[in-house]
């Protein structure tokens, strides 16, 4: 459940349920206010400038400050980070005022607003209160009190979670967004097999995938409870030469 600790797409798109980042992107990909409502480049050209959403709370019931967006991007860019790379000319940020935060970088960088669409903000209390103040590596088998606990300003809170089996998310009412679904409840189901995930979709017990056999999706389409919905990737997939 710590999005700092693991990078994979799969994992950042469930986390996205919980927790935000400073800013997202819209369903046309354009980059809007997500907790933070406005920035500007200061003068120097280096130093970012974010006004931060008032009166947004983390599911815990904690406000939602400046102190939060520092504590954050320190986690996420310390050494012991997996994902320190995903901020590549950050250097520091410091605390404005409640609602406002500084964020230095080594250079102007006009990519840093699309960097900060994976970042996501913590709680500073909760993470000193429960000694999460570094991320782990899940990659390395290092785990801690995030890996299985969350609290975030998200659409939906964590109810339960039992790993590689199920976990639960509920919807969070006090979120400062206006849904866009009529949902109260999400399961998330690991089926490793794709023949097993093709099943359990065709007979309801599971009700969507996000993978499915190219083989099987002529099936799927016959199928009248089922919709496919194919859309072209933003991956992109890269073969290395060595030319050593």
């Amino acid at each position: 459940l710590d999005p700092y600790s693991y990078g994979d797409s799969f994992t950042i798109n469930v986390l996205n349920h919980v927790y935000e980042g400073l800013v997202r992107y819209n369903q046309d990909l354009v980059i809007e206010p997500a907790l933070a409502t406005a920035w500007e480049i200061l003068d120097d050209k280096i130093t970012w400038r974010f006004t931060l959403r008032e009166g947004v709370k983390f599911h815990n019931g904690n406000p939602f400050t400046a102190e939060d967006v520092v504590a954050s991007l320190a986690r996420v860019s310390h050494e012991t980070s997996p994902l320190k790379g995903n901020l590549p000319a950050y250097v520091s940020s410091k605390v404005v005022d409640d609602l406002t935060v500084d964020i230095t970088l080594n250079g102007p960088y006009p990519l840093l607003l699309n960097d900060l669409t994976n970042i996501h903000i913590f709680d500073q209390e909760w993470l000193v209160e429960n000694n999460a103040e570094l991320p782990t590596d899940i990659g390395k088998q290092v785990e801690g009190y995030a890996t299985y606990n969350a609290n975030g300003t998200g659409p939906f809170i964590v109810e339960s979670r039992s790993p590689d089996a199920k976990t639960v998310f509920v919807v969070n009412p006090n979120w400062w967004d206006t849904p866009q679904h009529n949902l109260t409840r999400i399961e998330f189901n690991p089926i490793t097999s794709a023949a097993t995930r093709v099943a359990a979709l065709l007979s309801g017990e599971i009700n969507f995938t996000n993978e499915a056999p190219v083989q099987d999706l002529p099936r799927l389409a016959a199928s009248p409870d089922v919709n496919v919905l194919e859309r072209t990737d933003l991956r992109t997939i890269m073969l290395g030469l060595n030319r050593r």
